[in-house]
């Protein structure tokens, strides 16, 4: 569930400095700038460590409002499709690299005592959660459109859309798994407040702290039963390199479909 929460909003934009976490357009408050919620955890209070500034436009994209590029498809397809390739290709683009960014932070080991560090996991994890949630509504609005410019284009189109699906469920396992790395730690993936219990035993539920599920571990512990942290670390470098390899397919394939819209434009 994604909503204005209870936290106080001018306290998620000072700390955000009034600017959306997002695309970084500023703003001066609740004129122009919303909270979002980037966890779907309808249980867990609205704590703002889970509530990050996004401007109206980016507001708008994640409640499902049609985004720009859909209300070009019906005077020109082609420029709405391009304008779709663009959205996605460059929020993805900087995904991959942010993602990677968090994972080296969270499996670095966080030090929770240190503000400086504190902050940085979790601004990081608000940015790269928003992105991913962004580009979910994309994709999730990408239907059939190309079937009036040709049966070429519509086998690219679907060919881009199922590269760039599949880059997203990879990206989103690897935030995962970041997260589980911290929640092994004995900390909560979520605000970073110390977690109660032994998260390799599947025995936890939710944060005091916060609220959130906590992130269970108990797929690596190993029979000892401490968790294995180098199965997980290992795990997170493989979806990475498996990222790498999707980005360079999709790469390839949305410049063979933009070079076909380009001349039906």
């Amino acid at each position: 569930m994604n909503e204005r929460g209870r936290a106080d909003d001018r306290t998620v934009f000072e700390r955000d400095g009034y600017a959306c976490v997002h695309c970084e357009a500023e703003g001066d408050g609740p004129a122009d700038l919303d909270v979002y919620r980037i966890d779907d955890d309808g249980d867990a209070p609205a704590n703002r460590e889970l509530l990050a500034s996004v401007c109206e436009r980016c507001h708008g994209t994640l409640r499902g409002d049609p985004p720009g590029w859909r209300r070009r498809l019906g005077t020109d397809p082609a420029d709405g499709l391009l304008a779709l390739l663009r959205e996605v290709t460059t929020t993805q683009g900087s995904a991959v690299a942010d993602v990677a960014d968090f994972a080296a932070t969270a499996t670095g080991g966080v030090d929770a005592d240190d503000e400086a560090a504190r902050r940085r996991y979790l601004d990081d994890r608000r940015r790269v959660r928003l992105a991913l949630a962004v580009v979910d509504r994309h994709l999730a609005g990408a239907g059939a459109e190309t079937v009036d410019l040709g049966d070429d284009v519509a086998l690219a189109f679907d060919a881009v859309r199922d590269e760039a699906r599949t880059l997203q469920d990879l990206l989103v396992e690897v935030v995962v798994l970041a997260e589980t790395a911290v929640a092994a730690a004995g900390r909560c993936h979520a605000c970073l407040e110390p977690v109660v219990g032994d998260p390799g035993s599947g025995g936890l539920d939710r944060c005091d702290a916060c609220g959130t599920a906590v992130r269970e571990a108990s797929e690596w512990t190993a029979d000892d039963g401490e968790v294995s942290l180098a199965a997980l670390y290992g795990t997170v470098n493989d979806r990475l390199q498996e990222a790498s390899a999707t980005t360079e397919v999709l790469t390839k394939r949305t410049g063979q479909l933009a070079e076909l819209l380009t001349g039906r434009s």
